[in-house]
């Protein structure tokens, strides 16, 4: 997350002004959304949520096959069959501004301005009631309310916590105190953010596993000089099981006012997290450690999913409708995960300068990275299945699919600078 009172990287502002301004973005969504039929036949008014947990990497999670119980309550969905898990989630880019937005409005991050029409706009015009509980202070991030599309008195962050500070998890379950139990026929939509992996999150003192009590570190205002000490994978850890410990609090919760009773929940995260292995933090690459993420699906009564080995943030979207039994916009790039795609295409990018962009290309059970840095003239190719961890760049040996996957990515910018 861009942390607006912290001095961070160069950030790709003109990239940033052509998401607000982007007439023929919103011009084009408008047409879409009042042509969208408001009653569909057969459509399933189930409630959904959408939980984003900040710096959230798949690798760190037990119900992904880390070694560490750092995740006992999602594991134990999937065991029990009430949870699904996609194999392989990427996130769009490696930082939240992006991920975000590209999650809520189904598409890549170059196609996205502030009025594009979005997850909850289709569900608010069915009929849906729409709840944001958002840990952190997302008036400071750079005008992310703005993408919400929120009703007023609906969003609840951390500017307005009354019990924590901004950065504490505990402040969605406060907010959700506000929210009425669920009322018969009227479905509603939530959008749950968590903070507790991400380098300013707050631990809690029961949270201490893999790290000692006194083991306690602020980040004070410059936490981009201490990182090593904020993120050590241990303390990490530690703050992965206590983001578990609040998702099964808010089932709790949700459950007591009647949410779960026929829902679809999505948790996700918006991003990964270096941990030192190459850098600490995140935004700047796309490295798995940058952009692998949990996707996970709890569905009851349960729905049947063909193929959940691969999956990226713009598919969460059109995942939700298609489950709910309503048409996906034209506008959105994504794919429903309940539809198998045997070959596939997906294109991220980094939020920071230097921009550096990547091309998933999954065919066959194999899955190939390719990450260009245009600006320094590097490109980088990696066998994801059999090289996780990146560690042999074998673009060299691969001059035809580099070829590809290198248009792939010019594709992609002259569709961003056309935007423009």
């Amino acid at each position: 997350m861009v942390i607006a009172a912290v001095a961070g990287p160069a950030v790709a502002g003109g990239f940033e002004v052509a998401l607000w301004c982007d007439l023929r973005v919103a011009a084009r969504d408008a047409v879409i959304r009042a042509s969208y039929p408001r009653e569909v036949a057969g459509a399933r008014k189930k409630h959904v949520i959408l939980i984003i947990v900040d710096s959230l990497r798949a690798d760190r999670m037990q119900v992904y096959g880390y070694g560490r119980p750092t995740t006992p309550f999602l594991a134990g969905l999937v065991q029990d069959g009430q949870m699904h898990r996609v194999e392989a989630a990427f996130s769009t880019c490696s930082e939240s501004f992006c991920g975000i937005t590209s999650t809520l409005a189904g598409r890549e991050f170059k196609d996205i301005s502030a009025r594009t029409y979005q997850l909850q706009d289709v569900l608010r015009d069915q009929g849906y009631r729409t709840w944001f509980l958002l840990s952190g202070n997302h008036t400071a991030w750079n005008g992310l309310p703005q993408f919400y599309h929120a009703d007023d008195g609906a969003l609840f962050d951390g500017s307005q916590t009354q019990r924590y500070t901004m950065d504490d998890d505990r402040l969605v379950l406060e907010g959700l105190e506000q929210v009425p139990p669920a009322a018969s026929g009227q479905p509603a939509f939530f959008y749950v953010h968590l903070m507790s992996p991400h380098y300013l999150g707050v631990q809690l003192p029961t949270s201490h596993l893999f790290t000692r009590p006194d083991d306690h570190v602020s980040p004070g205002k410059e936490p981009y000089t201490i990182l090593e000490r904020l993120n050590k994978p241990d303390r990490y850890d530690d703050k992965v099981l206590q983001a578990d410990r609040i998702i099964e609090q808010l089932f709790e919760a949700l459950r007591a006012k009647h949410y779960l009773d026929d829902a679809v929940v999505v948790i996700t995260g918006d991003h990964g997290e270096g941990l030192g292995e190459r850098h600490w933090a995140h935004g700047w690459h796309l490295y798995n450690e940058d952009v692998r993420i949990p996707l996970l699906l709890y569905d009851l009564p349960p729905a049947r999913y063909d193929d959940l080995s691969f999956g990226v943030h713009v598919d969460i979207a059109p995942t939700i409708l298609d489950r709910l039994g309503l048409p996906i916009p034209e506008s959105w790039s994504g794919q429903s995960l309940m539809v198998p795609s045997p070959e596939r295409f997906t294109r991220h990018q980094t939020y920071f300068l230097p921009n550096r962009f990547a091309v998933l290309y999954r065919r066959d059970g194999r899955l190939f990275k390719f990450i260009a840095t245009p600006q320094y003239g590097t490109e980088e190719l990696y066998d994801l299945v059999n090289d996780r961890t990146e560690t042999h760049n074998i673009a060299a040996a691969q001059p035809a699919l580099v070829a590809r996957l290198r248009d792939q990515v010019s594709a992609y910018r002259r569709d961003e600078l056309s935007a423009r």
